[in-house]
């Protein structure tokens, strides 16, 4: 797509304006729907993109990718309640409050949400650095969509915009997560991780093993070190 955050390319109000390309297609109806329930404002949609998709098993769905505030409460509490099924209810609400004010990808089968994902903005500190980086939040997808290629489909727009704006990308990904980051070119961090507290850098030993990292631009490249110390900045409720 070539999206940054900043550089819209296709409005809600374009996508339906062309859906005459898609009248052969049995979701043209699925598609316009959600569109307008991704837009919150009509009048002002800087950065929200509609797409229709096609696994490999031939099925059709539907993908948005808007920031947090283009988006209709009621589709973010969908979100919300999807995360809470995958993760058996224990998204605790600072773990929402985390995967919002970025961006958001989300698909959705016949209207209703299957997948959901967000990248919001932090800085972690590495060898002396603070870098701007595309933190990965509020990966989920539907028990019954799980293995359907749902989860690729979910970060690609997200790794597009952590690639176009930030120096590096970072989730902390559970054990079972790790295949689908790992087959997209994410790296495990090899180093301790610590966070950058109030009270100074504390360890977060809990957390080793399992942050992975996106490197993007070419002075990061060069310079990290995954053996090395990697800090997260400070937020209420799991700080990575």
């Amino acid at each position: 797509m070539g999206m940054t955050i900043g550089e819209p390319r296709r409005t809600v109000d374009n996508a339906v304006d062309n859906l005459e390309v898609l009248h052969n297609h049995q979701y043209a109806k699925g598609v316009r729907q959600f569109c307008g329930r991704l837009q919150k404002r009509r009048a002002t949609l800087p950065c929200v993109l509609v797409h229709a998709l096609t696994l490999d098993s031939g099925t059709s769905l539907q993908r948005g990718v808007a920031r947090t505030g283009e988006i209709d409460p009621a589709l973010l509490r969908e979100c919300r309640d999807l995360l809470d099924d995958v993760f058996d209810g224990d998204l605790t609400e600072a773990d929402w409050e985390h995967a919002l004010g970025g961006m958001h990808s989300i698909i959705t089968d016949c209207d209703a949400v299957i997948g959901h994902a967000s990248v919001v903005p932090r800085r972690l500190l590495h060898r002396c650095v603070k870098w701007r980086t595309g933190y990965v939040e509020g990966v989920g997808v539907h028990p019954s969509w799980q293995r359907e290629g749902v989860g690729r489909l979910l970060m690609a727009p997200l790794m597009e915009i952590i690639t176009n704006s930030y120096d590096l990308g970072a989730l902390a990904s559970t054990d079972a997560a790790r295949p689908l980051y790992e087959g997209l070119g994410w790296q495990r961090w090899l180093g301790p991780t610590s966070v950058m507290t109030p009270d100074g850098i504390v360890r977060t030993p809990d957390e080793d093993d399992g942050i992975y990292f996106y490197p993007c631009s070419p002075v990061f490249r060069s310079t990290a070190d995954r053996t090395a110390e990697l800090c997260c900045d400070w937020r209420e409720g799991d700080v990575w």
